[in-house]
């Protein structure tokens, strides 16, 4: 089955990931349960890979179209594990598959992810020529192992173990390769909610490609043995806590940056009034030397008037005198 992989909008590429990758994987993996059955739970989700227009979802309304589908694929795929697996089988896949469900009931649901969903949808939209060009080599490698599977009758726990690492290399490189095409498109705030959310489907898909590798093969005593990889599971745990990590030393560096930033803004602050003290200081020494001078000025005037007073007061006595 041929993967396609539309990135106009991630809900695109959450069913295409999501969707029929698994139903591909069981194909391509497990027993056959009713292949027909399959093929039957898939035709609701062709809706999302052979029509482009949801490849053109950015509104609420056209996420209310679209949701009931994205549903309807959800519950076809739960009455599938009910008919074809175990108790204990389908626990274990209910499990790995969490994420998935988790990721479209939020987006169909209004809420804060949904609105971050579509605030970054109309650039996923710019994106799907790239996407398309990351799709091709994660295509054709499981295409390939499609063919090799149809011409081998090979289900020891090599073979299929080395169909697993096939499948989880080939999906992390396309992981790797969508992240740096919207990193490139929409920035860096758009690659981090993409990483997110393709780390929370892919999550989900990774393990339970690991499920379904090991579900299809029977243990000596006839029973289905379930196991995880445990690389994968380190891989993921390291990854927490580089993520962990990161997130401290972002914390402490946005910290030490405040800190700084509240030093420069209180000196700005301490220069600001010194400069002003400084000006009214000055201000008041002008106005000082203003209120001097003119003080001085009208003394020198008083000194005339009493010299121009008494000069005429001595001439008068003199003419008196004359007389």
């Amino acid at each position: 089955m041929m993967v396609i992989v539309s990135m106009r909008v991630i809900v695109s590429v959450m069913v295409i990931v999501s969707m029929r990758v698994i139903v591909m994987w069981l194909l391509v993996l497990s027993d056959d349960c009713g292949q027909e059955h399959l093929t039957k739970c898939a035709q609701p989700l062709r809706v999302f890979t052979d029509n482009s227009e949801f490849g053109l979802v950015s509104t609420v309304e056209e996420l209310v179209q679209i949701c009931p589908d994205l549903n309807q694929g959800l519950h076809c795929i739960d009455r599938y594990t009910r008919r074809c697996m175990t108790e204990q089988q389908r626990f274990h896949f209910n499990h790995l598959y969490n994420g998935t469900n988790i990721v479209i009931h939020e987006i169909c649901r209004e809420g804060p992810y949904q609105t971050e969903f579509l605030r970054h949808a109309p650039c996923m939209q710019e994106v799907r020529t790239d996407y398309e060009e990351c799709a091709k080599s994660y295509q054709q490698k499981i295409q390939k192992m499609t063919e090799l599977r149809n011409t081998s009758d090979s289900t020891s726990s090599n073979g299929g173990e080395a169909k697993l690492r096939t499948v989880c290399c080939s999906f992390q490189e396309y992981l790797r390769c969508s992240q740096t095409a919207v990193l490139m498109k929409c920035g860096e705030e758009s690659a981090k909610f993409t990483e997110n959310f393709l780390d929370r489907v892919a999550s989900s898909l990774l393990q339970l490609a690991n499920a379904l590798v090991v579900l299809s093969l029977t243990a000596e005593d006839g029973e289905i043995e379930v196991r995880i990889l445990v690389g994968y599971e380190r891989e993921r745990e390291l990854k927490r806590e580089r993520v962990k990590k990161e997130t401290r030393d972002e914390i402490e560096r946005e910290t030490k940056n405040k800190g700084h930033e509240r030093q420069y803004r209180d000196e700005r602050e301490r220069r600001n009034r010194k400069k002003k003290k400084d000006r009214q200081e000055s201000k008041g020494k002008k106005e000082t030397q203003e209120k001097e001078t003119i003080e001085e000025e009208r003394i020198e005037r008083e000194i005339k008037a009493c010299r121009r007073k008494r000069e005429k007061n001595i001439r008068g006595k003199k003419e008196t005198q004359e007389k």
